[in-house]
């Protein structure tokens, strides 16, 4: 809390809820049962993001104080994910460049490699999740989102330019990402969906859907499971989607301060269970 206070001159959030403090925290688990923490100021891309690793009993292991540096500026949207052998894999749009770049950390924080994850003339959002075969990764973009994966030895699988995935949008949301296989993983995507009420206009209201795909980003739904309606201003937020055996479990935002999040499970084969 100190070197974050030191680093920004102010204080994180003290919960994943709270909206007072100006800096956003992410956080990321690594194998060996430590933990990764970025903090940055949201919405600037020439800020200076503070990446803090910690071991399984929260003692320091590592910091650095500019992840990003010798990433072209401005870079957009850094998030952070686990990678093989405790270390940490950094992603970002580097807009001049126009490509998602990644730099790979190992556990004591060197840096292994710095590599071009995915070609593209705009990213709103990056996302990633990892998983024994490798790191997807995602590029939200109006114009329709793109599927690249990484393997451990930082060799990419897919086409430079990645793979499509989910839908066209107009609703520049990030995707959120979980593996239900060491070969196959759920895309989350935020999508305006019209209904019609006593014959009424149509309204258009955002529901979170789930597709699912291979290691080739080969579509594995004939269509997108409706998982439900969420907050109106929730499209912009992370929905927090979780990896299971055989499934994955997503925190849908509550529609109204008066109703409580609704988690979701969906299962390999399409089929939604509420908790």
């Amino acid at each position: 809390m100190s070197k974050v206070r030191a680093h920004f001159k102010a204080s994180p959030p003290a919960s994943a809820s709270a909206s007072a403090s100006p800096l956003a925290v992410q956080r990321a688990s690594l194998l060996g049962g430590g933990a990764a923490t970025l903090v940055q100021r949201p919405g600037e891309v020439d800020s200076l993001p503070l990446l803090i690793v910690e071991d399984r009993e929260r003692k320091l292991l590592w910091e650095k104080t500019h992840p990003t540096v010798a990433m072209l500026t401005p870079v957009r949207e850094p998030v952070i994910v686990g990678r093989s052998g405790g270390g940490v894999m950094l992603l970002a749009y580097d807009v001049p460049a126009r490509v998602v770049a990644g730099r790979l950390l190992d556990a004591d924080g060197t840096p292994f490699t710095d590599l071009v994850v995915l070609r593209s003339d705009d990213c709103q959002f990056v996302s990633a999740a990892y998983a024994r075969r490798g790191t997807a990764v995602v590029c939200s973009r109006i114009q329709g989102s793109r599927l690249q994966f990484v393997r451990h030895d930082a060799t990419i699988a897919l086409p430079r330019e990645g793979v499509p995935v989910g839908a066209v949008s107009t609703l520049p949301a990030p995707i959120s990402l979980a593996f239900d296989t060491e070969d196959t993983l759920f895309v989350f995507q935020v999508l305006a969906r019209s209904s019609t009420k006593d014959g009424g206009a149509a309204d258009a209201r955002p529901h979170l859907i789930a597709f699912r795909y291979d290691f080739a980003g080969t579509p594995l739904f004939t269509e997108g499971r409706d998982l439900g309606e969420i907050a109106r201003a929730a499209p912009w937020t992370r929905i927090l989607a979780e990896s299971l055996p055989g499934g994955a479990r997503v925190t849908l935002p509550a529609k109204s301060a008066a109703e409580r999040p609704r988690v979701v499970e969906i299962d390999s084969d399409g089929r939604v269970h509420e908790e």
